[in-house]
């Protein structure tokens, strides 16, 4: 490809604003440090802008960090980020004795060039007197609290003495690893039959990914460091699936990639190893069952067809319509594909349509927030925001027969919440409207009815890049002795952030902030839902 000038792009660099002409340039990297790394798009005169490799010093260690000419310095700070564990609000930069500032572009207002120097220094917190302070490392004990005194609850609430959850060490781009296995340590018959070693089967690196994965869980939940390394099963997850561990020898660091994916990879080699306490196999807590009907829209003589497919997540959509969760599962659910038709005997269009015929206990939601887009030749990440609701009812997705099956329970239950308002005491019991065929289905939702309680965020405009943190709703029985708040308001429900290493409190009122709309900040990418607990 050639641009107007008659240069040759795809082996040349670009040098202020102009093709390079320097003959010790060989078309990748030129000797003061710029870059081309691809051909020249329809429309720029030049070819693309370079890119740059700039230095920041942290701890006495410098990391090479490239830096493209979009960048923002949030961009700047999630790339800082995964060479040093420093999140981007606790980041102080200094470039030529200036400090930078959020609102800085990294090209147009800095400039940097080929290995310029940027130094690192951690922001000090405010803190009152009489907190603790935060961040120690591997190895060291918090004597008194994992807490770091920021806690933004009632004082009569704090608890001094509640020790955090156990965060894990970021290995460089490993945050998609970690948000995924916070998530899934909020499973109790998961982190039972893992810390338990309630194998099926011995062998293979189905099984040596299991068996590492359940060291790690009972150092999780026995640990009383701030921190643990998952380095262990960051090998064993590269020995099965070599494609989610991808050494960036440059950089010294980890590709980034799709916490979806490993979620879904992960959760395969459990189901392949792994039972519970009563045999059962872990797949029967998290695979549900949809109902599909194919109906050829060109031919009525073709008669629909009917199967059934076992699925680990529900897909959500996302519209200029859609603001509803529900919305984009139905969206989901209902769309036309292509397919071969005997009956025509070429490719028609088909309605797929399909309804829920099994739901298990814990449901796993995807929000479908990247798409390919063809005029820029990447994945964009649709920003919109979506309503995640904190209890959710899918009865109106599922099949006529299972829906007949949920209702007595439904029932049930606003009976419950009617008699708790009225004073009156219902008729039946919750065994007795429980449908026998789900009764026996152990690892289904007997109700159709659900609750959140943990959600992985993404951080960035691409799945491959960017920043993953997981979140979880608190136990009732690691509250805060005499926090009561959320009885009356359950935005006051507390809630832990796993920013990697960081742990800490916050409320269920900054999980409504996750829902999307708020342009480069944490926004939902997978939620888990768990059977709602009826009483």
């Amino acid at each position: 490809m050639f641009s107007r000038n008659g240069n040759r792009l795809s082996n040349s660099c670009k040098k202020d604003g102009r093709c390079c002409s320097d003959s010790k340039c060989n078309g990748y990297n030129h000797p003061q440090g710029y870059r081309y790394d691809s051909g020249c798009p329809d429309g720029d005169r030049y070819g693309r802008e370079y890119h740059s490799d700039v230095v920041v010093s942290w701890k006495r260690v410098k990391h090479t960090i490239e830096v493209e000419p979009e960048d923002t310095l949030l961009d700047f700070k999630l790339k800082v980020l995964s060479c040093t564990e420093v999140s981007p609000e606790n980041q102080k930069l200094i470039s030529g004795g200036r400090t930078l500032k959020d609102d800085d572009n990294m090209f147009s207002e800095l400039n940097p060039k080929y290995k310029d120097v940027f130094l690192l220094e951690m922001k000090q917190p405010q803190q009152e007197e009489g907190s603790k302070p935060s961040g120690t490392s591997v190895g060291e004990k918090d004597a008194a609290a994992k807490g770091d005194g920021k806690m933004e609850i009632e004082d009569d609430a704090e608890d001094e003495g509640k020790n955090l959850p156990t965060g894990l060490h970021n290995l460089g781009n490993t945050c998609f690893l970690n948000a995924t296995l916070q998530c899934m340590n909020t499973v109790p018959e998961l982190r039972e039959a893992l810390c338990r070693e309630h194998y099926k089967r011995q062998e293979g690196r189905d099984f040596e990914l299991t068996r590492s994965m359940g060291r790690l869980f009972r150092e999780l939940n026995e640990s009383e460091y701030n921190y643990i390394e998952p380095g262990a099963l960051l090998e064993a997850l590269k020995q099965r699936y070599p494609e989610m561990v991808v050494k960036e020898e440059r950089f010294n660091m980890y590709q980034q990639q799709d916490a979806e994916e490993c979620w879904l990879k992960v959760l395969s080699s459990l189901n392949n190893t792994l039972n519970t306490k009563d045999g059962v196999g872990i797949d029967r807590y998290f695979t549900g069952e949809f109902e599909t009907t194919l109906r050829n829209t060109e031919s009525e003589e073709e008669q629909p067809r009917t199967r059934k497919d076992m699925f680990l997540k529900l897909a959500t959509r996302i519209s200029k319509e859609t603001s509803q969760l529900s919305q984009g599962i139905t969206q989901a659910l209902s769309q036309t594909v292509e397919k071969d038709s005997e009956t025509l005997g070429r490719t028609a269009k088909y309605e797929s349509t399909s309804l829920i015929s099994r739901l298990p206990k814990y449901l796993t939601v995807h929000l479908l927030r990247f798409e390919f887009r063809r005029d820029v030749e990447n994945t964009a990440k649709i920003m919109r925001a979506i309503d995640l609701p904190m209890e959710l009812n899918l009865a109106h997705h599922c099949t006529k027969e299972l829906r007949e099956k949920l209702m007595p329970v439904q029932q049930y239950v606003e009976s419950v919440r009617d008699a708790k308002i009225t004073g009156r005491q219902t008729t039946q019991t919750l065994n007795e409207v429980i449908d026998a065929e789900l009764g026996k289905d152990t690892g289904c939702n007997e109700s159709g009815l659900y609750e959140l309680t943990a959600v992985i965020t993404h951080q960035g405009r691409t799945a491959n890049s960017g920043h993953y943190i997981a979140w979880a709703k608190m136990p009732s029985e690691d509250y805060p002795k005499n926090y009561n708040q959320h009885e009356r308001n359950h935005d006051l429900t507390l809630w832990y952030e796993f920013n990697d290493h960081d742990v800490k409190i916050v409320h269920q009122k900054d999980i409504k902030n996750l829902f999307g709309g708020r342009g480069d900040s944490p926004t939902i990418y997978l939620a888990l839902y768990s059977a709602k607990k009826i009483e």
